[in-house]
C-alpha cells in the first residue's frame, strides 16, 4: 500500500512539473535588439589604473515566466534565466576571455548571487565560490586540479576566517 502511494505521489508530481514546462516559455534575443535591450555606458576606475569606458547591457521589460536566453555579437550564450521587471531573478551569467574562451559562470538565485564557477582551458572547474544569501559573504570555496577536487575551504565566523581540508 505504502509503495502505490509513494507511485501515485511520484506520478503526479512528475505530471505537474510536465505542465509547468509547458507554460515557461523560452525567449531568445541578441544584446543588440533594441526592442528587448539597453545599451548602457559608463567608467569604470580601480586605485592605481587608468578610468576605462566600459558597455553593459539592461533588459527594457520582460515577459511574465519566461526564460530568456541572451546572446552577444559571436552567438555566444551570455545570461540566462528568468527576469522580472528587466531584473535578474535566477539566472545564470557566462563570461568569455578576448579568445572567445568560457571563463567564468555567475548563478544567482531569487536575485541574489549563490555561486561562481572558475574555469580552467579545459572548462573543468578551478575554483568554485558559494555565497550565503543573506549577507553575500563567501561560506565555502573548493579548488580543483585537473578536475579534481583537491581542497576545501569552509568559511565561519568573521574576518575571513576559515577551516582547511584537503583532499
Amino acid at each position: 500500500m505504502k509503495n502505490l502511494v509513494i507511485l501515485f505521489m511520484l506520478l503526479t508530481s512528475i505530471n505537474l512539473s510536465a505542465q509547468e514546462a509547458i507554460t515557461l516559455d523560452t525567449i531568445r534575443i541578441s544584446r543588440l535588439d533594441t526592442a528587448f535591450v539597453m545599451k548602457l555606458g559608463g567608467l569604470t576606475h580601480r586605485p592605481c589604473q587608468k578610468p576605462r569606458f566600459i558597455t553593459y547591457y539592461k533588459m527594457k521589460e520582460s515577459v511574465p515566466d519566461a526564460y530568456y536566453i541572451i546572446v552577444d555579437e559571436e552567438d555566444k550564450i551570455r545570461r540566462a534565466g528568468n527576469f522580472k521587471a528587466g531584473i535578474s531573478y535566477d539566472e545564470i551569467t557566462y563570461y568569455y576571455n578576448k579568445s572567445s574562451r568560457l571563463t567564468s559562470v555567475i548563478y544567482m538565485e531569487e536575485g541574489r548571487h549563490v555561486r561562481t564557477e572558475v574555469l580552467d582551458r579545459n572548462r573543468a572547474p578551478k575554483i568554485i565560490r558559494y555565497y550565503s544569501k543573506k549577507s553575500s559573504n563567501v561560506i565555502k570555496e573548493e579548488f580543483y586540479t585537473h578536475g579534481k577536487l583537491k581542497k576545501v575551504r569552509n568559511y565561519y565566523g568573521f574576518a575571513n576566517s576559515y577551516r582547511t581540508t584537503h583532499y
